[in-house]
């Protein structure tokens, strides 16, 4: 408790502005190139660069920078490793994710990304986290880490690849489909629909229905390289919470 109460290194440090202000200019250790990133009203980050590589990195920074522990915290999560945080309590959770195999399914992952021409982007992004990791010290890490008495560690491709197995097992764990089959037999379609509709109305989609499809589409790539697309992926770092951004390569 004494440690979390220190004026100098404790939570005080993390109070924040009312008004959030950011340094005009910056020098990073590790990043030879130059980018710049711009925060609106509603405090989206735009990040302006020369190159895939530079923007990767400055994505990574500027990820850790505002979700450092959530990224830590659900990669540990997924690896089997939430008992080594909070306890006895997260063992059984460690065990079902680790009997399904995803701590080994992102190890699989990761070998396949080296194999990818893409593997360089990717890497450009954790060295990016790291760079802000590195640079921070006790009093600077985020409140979680100071309540639950431990230090962020390097991030690697393997964490990255289990953020992915950590958004597939969410998105594709499910399976009602004999659930819902029956309940379509007994409801009709058109009351299955009004109960279980494929969007809620109440819900404002970023782009508008009824918006054109984008005029240059993205060609992607074999699923096992689809590096090109995980910092995409990574920045939406809340499920059930979007976050937005603006990238910009050649300005």
């Amino acid at each position: 408790m004494g440690n979390f109460i220190n004026p100098f290194s404790g939570f005080w440090q993390n109070a924040e502005p009312l008004v959030q202000k950011f340094p005009e200019q910056t020098k990073i250790e590790g990043f030879k190139g130059k980018a710049t990133v711009v925060y609106d009203d509603r405090l989206v980050p735009h990040i302006f660069a020369t190159n895939d590589n530079d923007l990767a990195f400055m994505q990574g920074y500027v990820t850790a920078q505002h979700r450092l522990w959530q990224m830590e915290f659900q990669t540990h999560a997924i690896g089997g490793r939430l008992t080594e945080i909070v306890g006895e309590s997260a063992l059984e959770m460690d065990r079902e994710n680790r009997r399904m195999g995803l701590p080994q399914g992102a190890k699989e992952t990761v070998k396949q990304w080296e194999k990818s021409e893409s593997y360089p982007m990717l890497q450009a992004y954790i060295n990016g986290v790291n760079a802000y990791i590195n640079h921070l010290k006790p009093k600077d890490y985020p409140l979680e880490y100071k309540l639950l008495g431990y230090a962020p560690e390097e991030w690697t491709a393997l964490k990255t690849a289990l953020f992915v197995k950590a958004m597939a097992n969410t998105l594709a764990r499910q399976d009602t489909d004999i659930e819902a089959t029956n309940m379509l037999e007994v409801l009709g379609r058109e009351n299955f629909d009004f109960l279980y509709p494929e969007w809620f109305p109440q819900q404002s989609p970023v782009i508008p229905i009824g918006t054109n499809g984008i005029s240059n589409p993205l060609r992607f790539l074999p699923q096992h390289l689809q590096i090109q697309m995980l910092t995409v992926y990574l920045i939406r770092l809340c499920q059930n919470n979007p976050l937005f951004w603006v990238v910009i390569i050649g300005r």
